[in-house]
Parts: structure tokens; sequence; C-alpha cells
């Protein structure tokens, strides 16, 4: 009993807690094993088969378990909950999601499932101990169920971040594309448009505040546009037009609150403003609450003279 229960504890320490009746038989235990432990309150039963080991840690993560463990052999943690589960920016703990394969779904799953024909393909793996999908399968799921805009989003968090790139994006697209495939289209639409693309917004503002330029009939800026000033120093610019020297920086929080950024900032700023750059800049709370005015002062600033300041 000692080396059973042993053994039980180092496999639900990697599997937050949870186990099912085949992983009972893959420890050498047996069914009136489980029983006699539900019985006695060292185990509750999650679902027919599945069990949680009492005193894990109540988690998110444990519960997504559950619910994969619940779905049967063949379910894995999928679409947003595979997102946040691989830290997607943009995609927080939410009910659970898993797929499972077509024809193989249980009816008590505590979450929400999703029937495929093509997990094969998934190059499934286990991320904090859930069993998951691929992550470029992963970004691909998340069309079925987010706007193509999120789906960006998404991918180019994972660029910036080297998780993916876009070959590699291209050829998940590739092998699961078929007519009526989930996800498909959104993915085809983001490389459609962006595939190849050597620089990537550093940000989702950027991508936001460019995706509100384009809307209202503007040229796209350019994105992590380099300036290099009198001094030899090289300057990154969030979005800026280059033909007509205008600056777009965008100020969050979370970056520009600190001394370093504070003084960088004035910096950058001062030295683009003696090269004759006009400079905007814009907060996360302007864009939330005044779209309009973000939108009318680019529009005014692409309609100055681009030497007027050179020439005052």
């Amino acid at each position: 009993m000692e080396g059973f229960d042993a053994r039980v504890a180092e496999w639900t320490g990697r599997r937050n807690g949870i186990l099912t009746m085949a992983d009972v038989c893959r420890l050498d235990g047996s069914s009136d094993m489980a029983r006699s432990r539900v019985a006695s309150g060292r185990w509750e039963r999650v679902s027919r088969g599945v069990y949680r080991v009492a005193g894990h840690p109540p988690t998110w993560e444990s519960s997504v378990a559950a619910a994969v463990a619940s779905g049967g052999p063949t379910a894995v943690a999928s679409h947003r909950t595979a997102a946040h589960l691989w830290r997607i920016d943009g995609f927080a703990r939410s009910r659970p999601e898993i797929s499972v394969h077509r024809h193989h779904r249980r009816l008590r799953v505590a979450g929400i499932v999703h029937e495929s024909t093509d997990l094969e393909l998934a190059d499934l793996t286990e991320v904090h101990g859930v069993p998951v999908t691929g992550f470029e399968r992963t970004l691909l799921d998340l069309g079925a169920v987010v706007p193509w805009t999120r789906v960006e989003e998404a991918i180019d968090d994972s660029l910036r971040r080297g998780r993916t790139d876009w070959p590699e994006l291209y050829a998940t697209l590739v092998r699961h594309s078929r007519r009526g495939r989930d996800g498909c289209g959104r993915l085809r639409a983001v490389l459609d448009e962006r595939y190849g693309d050597q620089v990537v917004p550093d940000s989702r503002f950027e991508r936001f505040v460019t995706r509100l330029l384009r809307d209202a009939g503007l040229p796209a800026p350019a994105l992590q546009h380099e300036v290099t000033d009198d001094e030899g120093i090289t300057w990154r610019l969030d979005l800026a037009y280059p033909a007509r020297r205008v600056a777009i920086e965008l100020q969050s929080k979370a970056h520009h609150l600190n001394v370093a950024a504070f003084e960088r900032d004035k910096r950058k700023l001062n030295a683009l403003r003696l090269l004759g750059w006009t400079v905007l800049e814009f907060t996360w709370q302007l864009y939330l609450d005044k779209p309009e005015t973000l939108r009318r002062q680019v529009r005014a600033a692409l309609q100055l003279d681009p030497q007027r300041a050179v020439l005052a």
C-alpha cells in the first residue's frame, strides 16, 4: 500500500493532483484501492474514473487537468486554454477548453469541448502538467474562437518572442488546410497580409494603433523605424511616417514610469525635434477614451510641411 501511495504522490505531483483509473492501473493499483481511498477521503472523485488527491492545492491548472482527464484518453487542452498554458499574450485563465477525437466525446466535462478529426496533426505535448496542443496548432485553433485581429496579435507576440516564425506558421496552415477546417481562414488571412514581415510590433498597443489608423483611411505607419541623430545615436520609434517626419510614441505606465525610461525618453524626443520631426505622444488611456482625437491629431500632423521645423 505504501509503495502504491508513494507512486501516486509522485505521479500526481507532476499532474496537478489528478489521476485516472488508467493511471491507477499503470501504477499497479486496482479499482478496489481507488474506491477505498475515495471512501476514506484521501481521494476525491471528479468524474467517472477520474480522481483528485486530497490536499493538492486547488489551481486553475488542476481544473484544466481534471477537464482533460474527464474528456477521455484522446482529450487535450486546446484553443484559449492552450493559449494561456503557452503564456501567449492576451489570453487569461478562463473556463477549461479541450479537444477530443470526434465520436470520442464524454458528456460530463466541466468546460468547452471541441471535436476534432485531426488531433494526430496537433503536435501534442505537455505544458504545466497538462496535455495540450502544440504551439503552432494552438495559434491556428484560436482562429476558430476569436476574431482574426486577436489571432494577429497572438502571432505578433509569438514572433516577437522568437517562439515561431513565418515558415513554421505557413507549414502549419498547409498541414491542416482543408475545406471547412476551423481556424484556417483566419490564419490564412494573417499570412496573406503579413507573411515575411521582418519587423514585428514591440507591443500589442502598437498593433492596436496601427489598425485604428488604417481603419480611418490613413496610411499604415512604419513599425520600429530607426533614426540616427547628429551625435550618431540611433533611436527606435514606435510608429513613424518617415517621408513626413512624423513620429508616434506610445506611452505606457509599464515601460515608461521609471527613472531610466523617463531620462531616455526626453533625450529621444529632443533629438527627434532637432532633426525636424513632429512627435506625437499617446497614452493607453487616450487610445481607449478618445480614439478620434488620436486619429485627428495624426491626420493633422501628416498634413504639415515636413521641412517647416528645419527652416524655422
